[in-house]
């Protein structure tokens, strides 16, 4: 299978970052994407807005090679040829162009028929993270594109650096847009702040089992990471989520090493009987202050990890680079929010927070839970 069109641009990419802009309205809040897309290593969408940012592991690069690619539909994979990859959707609006852009430099612009695509972004022939040495360090870079039906995207390939690190993720001091009180679990509001949300298609959304999830935690990474998993869920009698969500945080903290640890065994038991975990705060931070218990270096402390507990309950998270993740504290996390009054809501967190805790282990806890889903 060959690409229908292939054009080549050499764009000045500056400040670490480029943008993909398939909408010639210029209203989308364009740094809180970027303050997303540090988070949420390597890049961000904002969906049916039609804008990307991607980051690069380079400062900058004045004479970057990008090859722009339409397909007919998903192409090869060839994961294992490039340094990073990353998928997203894109919505081409009716002036049928996409702009490429990179802050104080020219964009170039690619015909494109208007309507919804996946475009994947892969680049290779990187030095170093930051300042390259020079401007023109010599990465290149792919576009690819094709319409978008639906399907699951892959989750992003990071390059982990010339030292075999992985890039430091973007953390901030405390919550934004949320109403949590962790103290007191009767009056847990689990409000998600709009630009932490990850974006689901409008043909995605066509679905009652992603209508009916779309404002939870980590919703959308549950949804496409099992489709069918989410609908069972969704479609379970109200005791029966509760009491899926409770298992899911069980398993997560066995996983984690911090089953057998007195305040977890109280905070499942109390769960089940739908009662309030107490200390929910203090026992996080202690958690992830102390060396991660399944990590094969003990002196491992968590890179990524919410800074605390508020933040950490509205934490969409992708799935990818879970080595690098405190799976303890998020297996409390997984606890807390099994804790919410809404019995959809703890299933859907708890599934998500396990899934991180699991990485790609995920699928043998997938099987588990559809099976008691039955």
């Amino acid at each position: 299978m060959e690409p229908l069109h292939t054009e080549q641009f050499r764009l000045a990419m500056d400040y670490g970052q480029f943008l993909l802009r398939g909408n010639a309205r210029f209203d989308v809040d364009e740094m809180a994407l970027l303050d997303r897309a540090q988070r949420e290593q390597p890049s961000a969408n904002a969906g049916t807005d039609g804008l990307i940012v991607v980051l690069s592991p380079h400062q900058n690069n004045f004479d970057m090679v990008i090859d722009v690619q339409r397909w007919e539909r998903r192409p090869p994979e060839d994961r294992d040829d490039w340094q990073q990859v990353s998928e997203d959707h894109l919505t081409i609006d009716e002036d049928r162009t996409l702009t490429l852009e990179s802050p104080t430099t020219e964009p170039f612009t690619y015909d494109l028929d208007p309507g919804d695509y996946i475009a994947e972004v892969s680049g290779k022939d990187f030095v170093v993270q930051g300042w390259p040495g020079s401007t023109t360090p010599g990465d290149s870079w792919r576009i690819r594109l094709w319409p978008d039906t639906g399907e699951n995207l892959q989750p992003p390939k990071l390059w982990p650096g010339s030292d075999g690190q992985p890039p430091e993720a973007e953390t901030t001091e405390g919550p934004r847009g949320t109403s949590i009180v962790v103290e007191d679990l009767s009056d847990t509001e689990f409000v998600q702040p709009i630009v932490d949300l990850p974006v689901f298609t409008p043909m995605q959304m066509q679905d009652p089992t992603a209508q009916a999830i779309n404002w939870y935690t980590g919703a959308f990474y549950v949804y496409t990471a099992n489709p069918h998993l989410a609908e069972r869920v969704v479609n379970l009698p109200a005791a029966r989520q509760h009491e899926l969500a409770t298992w899911t945080a069980q398993q997560a903290c066995v996983a984690a090493g911090i089953g057998d640890q007195p305040w977890v065994k109280t905070a499942i038991s109390l769960i089940a009987q739908g009662i309030r975990p107490p200390d929910a705060d203090e026992h996080y931070r202690s958690v992830k202050a102390a060396a991660d218990p399944t990590h094969p270096d003990p002196q491992f402390h968590y890179a990524e990890a919410p800074h605390n507990l508020d933040r950490g309950l509205t934490e969409n998270r992708h799935y990818a680079n879970t080595h690098y993740l405190h799976r303890a504290a998020y297996a409390v996390l997984s606890i807390v929010i099994a804790g919410s009054e809404d019995p959809l809501e703890a299933a859907i967190g708890a599934i998500h927070f396990a899934n991180l805790v699991y990485g790609t282990d995920m699928a043998g806890l997938h099987t588990q839970l559809l099976q008691r889903a039955d």
